[in-house]
């Protein structure tokens, strides 16, 4: 997503990633263990906290959602 003048705080960079990263990174590896849904699961709920709590209006929000799952898709078959 771009910044517009009405979003001006739309501008992701690497931090923004190292977040999530840093997220995946403290999961629980018991828990995941090798079940890829979990891993997934984990995935999304990092981008959600670290990326999609910028969004401010509900039409970005759904972008997002939208977005993730068709990636998430690519993964899951």
């Amino acid at each position: 997503m771009l910044p517009t003048p009405s979003k001006q705080h739309y501008t992701f960079n690497l931090r923004d990633l190292s977040k999530v990263l840093a997220g995946l990174l403290l999961g629980d590896k018991d828990r995941i263990g090798s079940d890829t849904s979990k891993f997934l699961r984990l995935v999304v709920h990092e981008a959600r906290r670290a990326l999609q709590d910028r969004l401010v209006d509900e039409v970005d929000r759904q972008w997002f959602d939208r977005s993730l799952a068709t990636h998430m898709a690519n993964f899951t078959g």
